[in-house]
């Protein structure tokens, strides 16, 4: 009877321990969401997996963080998300529609990924970068490595629109 108990006991701890490993293999990472928009069209509205991302204007992000998502601790090809979200176009003809896109999880950067970034691009691609570097940083994703703000400057009638305009101060100049 003691040792029929005792492997009772042995096969019940090894269990609760292969479960206890496989929850911290499967726990995956939190990240910050965090809107980038290349574009000159403002997104009113961004949703990742139904979490509320905030909204962005024209050429700006990376400023500002709203909602998490999750992804697994390794990243694995073909990883999706469901992107929404609302341009000023799509609301001038229908203020409830949505943009809807499964879009692809690009491979992590940084030992760690801490942020998501919901990158907006002119040709109307929307990409998601797991990383730990913000936008202008070296080890920045490559299409991040300049901020939209940095790309817009670039473009003389961009930076006119944008950035040169009357009353306008660089952040910290009076």
């Amino acid at each position: 009877m003691i040792k029929v108990l005792g492997s009772v006991l042995i096969a019940v701890f090894m269990l609760a321990a292969c479960d206890r490993q496989a929850a911290e293999e499967d726990e995956g990472w939190g990240l910050k969401l965090s809107i980038l928009n290349y574009t000159e069209m403002p997104l009113g509205v961004v949703y990742v997996n139904g979490v509320w991302a905030g909204g962005m204007g024209s050429w700006g992000g990376g400023t500002s963080f709203a909602g998490s998502a999750g992804v697994p601790t390794k990243w694995k090809p073909g990883m999706t998300m469901t992107v929404e979200w609302q341009d000023d176009a799509l609301y001038q003809k229908d203020k409830d529609a949505l943009h809807r896109a499964a879009v692809e999880v690009e491979p992590y950067t940084g030992e760690r990924p801490s942020f998501l970034w919901v990158a907006f691009f002119p040709d109307g691609k929307v990409r998601l970068f797991p990383s730990m570097y913000g936008p202008g940083h070296p080890e920045a994703p490559e299409p991040l490595r300049q901020s939209p703000g940095d790309v817009c400057a670039k473009s003389e009638a961009c930076a006119k629109k944008y950035i040169r305009r009357e009353g306008y101060h660089a952040h910290g100049v009076n």
